[in-house]
């Protein structure tokens, strides 16, 4: 008969797992008379990306500043994700209009 003793080894250690995102933590995503309003963008170049639940892109926009908009105004009423991409990283979230 075959042993199965000493057959698998936890490991641990003595630290936290951190997820917090401290370079995107003070971004504000809000949605708000036709419009998708970006603020506390963090510095340097970003691609904002809005994308349909399926993955469709239906907006891209490049900008250089830490505040701007999106007009919703020729888009359907629905759940979108928006993705922010910087130099740093990137952080998606998910707004209805």
């Amino acid at each position: 008969m075959q042993s199965f003793l000493n057959r698998f080894y936890l490991h641990t250690i003595n630290e936290t797992l951190d997820i917090i995102d401290f370079k995107f933590s003070n971004i504000k995503i809000y949605n708000a008379k036709q419009k998708i309003y970006f603020s506390n963008l963090p510095e340097g170049k970003k691609t904002i990306q809005l994308y349909t639940l399926i993955g469709k892109k239906i907006v891209k926009k490049q900008i250089d500043t830490n505040q701007t908009t999106i007009s919703t105004e020729q888009i359907a009423k629905g759940i979108y994700i928006v993705e922010i991409k910087t130099e740093k990283g990137t952080k998606s979230k998910k707004i209805i209009i």
